[in-house]
């Protein structure tokens, strides 16, 4: 199968027509994935189960997933609502039924929260394909409190929550990209994280020890990947593997 060279730099065009009609809705979700191929090259790799995307945006590397024929089936939570948007449309426009949208946040309670719309770059915060956004507070994944000026409740739960209300089998493979909130999303799947083979994280400075709390389940660090401001880091179940 194929897969990106980690070393080269891609242009767009290479980028958007990397897997059959995947739609980037704004520039920032090209620019993002072409920092990191090490994820895409990681989904790639996996040749057989289920894929999870916490913090899927408008869906690019769902849709990566959804196209390696090895993973049956993709589960993408995205909270905030124009980017649950563009990610229905980049599933409706690929005309898949391997990916299944959720419009919640995951942390560690099943609750209604406050989601916080981050105003960076002279922004709206509103905008199709952006990020940097939190849940319950203004805090970004720098630990500082960011420009918001507008925020709306959404529905929160726990990632062991909704697998084990749903009675559906917990994934194989999970992305966890939340800009700062990592550590919710691990409080939250601790009834159920020793069924995951392999975890992929971003890693920020206010949650640079969440890996020790991951290897305590029985993980391992196979990779890191440093970015200038974040890490990407892959864990994989040593009792899975």
């Amino acid at each position: 199968m194929k897969t990106f060279d980690i070393n080269k730099n891609f242009s767009y065009e290479e980028l958007s027509n990397y897997k059959k009609k995947i739609l980037l809705l704004h520039g920032i979700r090209k620019d993002s994935v072409r920092r990191e191929p090490e994820t895409i090259k990681w989904i790639d790799s996996i040749d057989h189960g289920t894929f999870c995307d916490i913090g899927a945006n408008v869906g690019v590397y769902s849709l990566v997933a959804a196209f390696n024929k090895g993973i049956k089936s993709v589960h993408a939570f995205e909270p905030m609502f124009s980017n649950f948007f563009g990610l229905t449309a980049n599933v409706a426009r690929n005309n898949t039924s391997k990916i299944s949208p959720f419009n919640i946040a995951l942390s560690n309670n099943d609750e209604i929260v406050p989601f916080y719309f981050n105003r960076y770059k002279g922004r709206s915060g509103t905008d199709i394909g952006s990020a940097l956004h939190s849940i319950l507070d203004k805090v970004g994944y720098d630990g500082k409190e960011f420009n918001s000026t507008f925020h709306m409740d959404v529905i929160s739960c726990s990632f062991s929550s909704f697998y084990n209300h749903f009675n559906i089998p917990c994934p194989d493979y999970v992305k966890i990209d939340v800009d700062g909130k990592e550590d919710l999303v691990i409080d939250g799947m601790s009834d159920v994280i020793r069924d995951i083979r392999e975890i992929m994280i971003e890693i920020d400075d206010i949650n640079c020890n969440l890996i020790d709390k991951i290897v305590s389940f029985g993980f391992r660090v196979h990779n890191e990947w440093k970015h200038s401001k974040s890490s990407n880091v892959l864990l994989k179940n040593d009792n899975k593997n």
